[in-house]
Order: C-alpha cells, then structure tokens, then sequence
C-alpha cells in the first residue's frame, strides 16, 4: 500500500479536517443536538471525500471521537478493517497493519 506523505499540501489538509471533525464528533456524542454542528460536519466530510477522489485513495470516517477521524487506503475499508490502513493526524503516520508509527518523509505517496 502507498502511503500519503505527511509534507503534502493534501496530507495536511486532511489532518486538519480530521482534527476538526474528531473535535466535532465528540460535541455531537456529548452535547444537546445542532442542526449548525451536522451542517459543518456533512461539509466536512464531503470535503474530505473530495480531497481523497482526487488522490485516488479511498477514504474511511471513524465517527468515534476516541481516536482518529480519517483513514485512508487504496482498498475498500470498512468498519471491520479501517485500522489496517493510514491513519491521517497531525505528527505522523500510523501502519496499523504492522502496528508501528512511521516517519512520514520515509513513507512517499
């Protein structure tokens, strides 16, 4: 599998998102429902879908807000097999296929 480049524009783009989105998630899990909040949350994840069309990666959104948001691969994920491809957050990339943190200059997309 190819991974995204944490120094891309699109990579930090989606980190973003992602940060925004957890942060989103969890007001959605604990406070008093907002048409406003499930308004920025649609626009969000489209825009992200957008983003990963463009890159020809499939995109996978974890609603849960105890962890990351975004996942990203070339296969079809799903709920049963999201860990298995990146994570996109902030300091770097995860492969959880091997359970270990990558540095993202070692891993181009």
């Amino acid at each position: 599998m190819k991974y995204l480049n944490e120094n891309t524009p699109a990579y930090k783009e989606l980190a973003d998102l992602g940060a925004t989105l957890r942060q989103l998630y969890e007001d959605d899990c604990n406070l008093p429902s907002q048409q406003s909040r499930s308004t920025k949350i649609t626009e969000l994840e489209l825009k992200a879908e957008q983003i990963c069309k463009e890159l020809g990666v499939t995109l996978f959104l974890q609603t849960d807000p105890r962890g990351a948001s975004i996942y990203i691969g070339d296969d079809k994920i799903n709920d049963s097999n999201y860990s298995m491809y990146q994570v996109v957050h902030s300091s770097m990339i995860t492969n959880g296929t091997k359970g270990t943190a990558v540095a993202a200059q070692d891993t181009p997309f």
